[in-house]
């Protein structure tokens, strides 16, 4: 279930689909983006009056869930019968390989330091991070996780720049030494 701190304990169900797990509980999800800033993908139809379910959180969000306490991973759906023993939880193993042991890191740093945290895919990068509740606040940070040594070409570099300008966001390349992320962000300016 999710971690009293912001009220009754309650009941998450999530269901291991696509790249990372589904929600079908619209409390929950509301709860899940006013508390504790975790938002997701719809992945159901959207109305006038309500938001239909469910809504697909990425492996990063589920991991944070995870491991702060806040998610009990189950399988399927919620059903709405109760059963004696339960359904037997999941076991969540990402991050698995190295590389996304490094961008979950950026990730909870990132988190940790008061942004909603969403995919950068769209815009070719690996998050955004809002200052505030994406409904109400546009993306502050395009963010691209690197490994220390990797090279990135002059070309790579103005594209991001560039892109980052075009959609006033400041491009950010992050990396972990020593498990303590580090920042580097590049403000294109453009001679007149």
């Amino acid at each position: 279930g999710i971690n009293a701190e912001y009220g009754e304990e309650m009941q998450v169900f999530l269901s291991p689909g696509f790249d990372g797990a589904l929600v079908w509980d619209e409390e929950v999800i509301k709860n899940l983006r006013l508390n504790f800033r975790l938002i997701g993908i719809l992945m159901g139809n959207e109305t006038a009056t309500s938001t239909n379910v469910p809504i697909l959180f990425s492996p990063f969000q589920v991991s944070l869930g995870v491991e702060r306490g806040w998610f009990e991973l189950l399988p399927g759906r919620p059903r709405n019968s109760k059963s004696e023993t339960g359904p037997e939880k999941i076991e969540w193993t990402f991050p698995f390989t190295p590389d996304e042991k490094m961008k979950y890191r950026v990730f909870t740093d990132l988190y940790d330091k008061g942004f909603f945290v969403s995919s950068g895919s769209k815009f070719g990068v690996h998050f955004l991070a809002y200052p505030g509740d994406p409904g109400f606040y546009h993306a502050q940070f395009m963010v691209v996780v690197k490994e220390l040594l990797d090279t990135i070409s002059p070309l790579e570099l103005v594209g991001y720049s560039r892109l980052a300008m075009s959609v006033n966001k400041d491009l950010v390349l992050a990396t972990v030494v020593d498990f303590q992320v580090r920042y580097l962000t590049i403000e294109w300016r453009g001679v007149t």
